[in-house]
């Protein structure tokens, strides 16, 4: 997330990292929240079996489009050159 959000114009300061660290935290509680709520309603309609294939499923599909979206920034992305830039700059 750093270093998409400094490809595309945020400033590497303080203000950046909170910005990310609570967009990163308030998702990864949501998660926490959502998730076993939705499991809870699929195993009392479904099952215990059908729910966790279907949750399998889902982890399963959400892995793919994570891998398709960084394969399209790294491989396909216009502006290759500024992430060689961003390297240079961290050695």
């Amino acid at each position: 997330m750093l270093t998409t959000a400094r490809v595309n114009g945020m400033p590497n300061n303080s203000s950046t990292y909170s910005v990310l660290s609570s967009i990163f935290g308030s998702m990864f509680y949501l998660g926490g929240t959502i998730g076993p709520s939705i499991a809870g309603i699929f195993d009392q309609h479904f099952g215990f079996q059908w729910s966790t294939s279907v949750e399998g499923f889902i982890a399963f599909g959400h892995a793919i489009l994570l891998s398709a979206f960084t394969l399209f920034e790294r491989v396909f992305q216009r502006n290759k050159g500024n992430y060689k830039l961003l390297d240079q700059e961290e050695e």
